[in-house]
């Protein structure tokens, strides 16, 4: 009976292992391999949630330079990196002039909210208590 009791243990963290450990290793080194590659200009989201483009990635090096917004630069360890946001095309790149859509000019502000009618509702009258 013992036999089989550690044949199951065994079998139960092969499991574990093949459908926890395994995924997540190879998440982690895809991660390492696109933090590697990230050229100037790619964009990456930080451990903390910072959003921030590269501007300087030296392979030898354990940190990566990193612009948070305008004239604004931090260096960063490259264990910090969550994620390599995927490139994708701006939408605002496009469209200077305001769109039909909602979509606003330079300067021009515009409120695309709807709001919902207003309800009426009975008020409570009497006293409390």
């Amino acid at each position: 009976m013992n036999g089989s009791i550690l044949i199951v243990l065994a079998a139960v963290a092969l499991g574990m292992w093949w459908f926890i450990a395994r995924p997540q290793k190879k998440k982690q080194q895809t991660l390492q391999q696109a933090v590697q590659s990230a050229s100037p200009g790619t964009e990456i989201i930080t451990l903390g949630g910072i959003y921030g483009t590269v501007i300087e990635n030296d392979p030898e090096e354990t940190s990566i330079i990193i612009e948070i917004a305008e004239g604004v630069e931090m260096r960063i360890a490259r264990r910090a990196i969550a994620n390599v946001v995927p490139a994708h095309e701006s939408p605002s790149a496009d469209d200077d002039d305001a769109d039909d859509d909602g979509e606003a000019a330079d300067g021009e502000v515009v409120d695309a909210t709807d709001y919902a009618e207003p309800v009426d509702t009975p008020t409570r009258t009497g006293s409390s208590g």
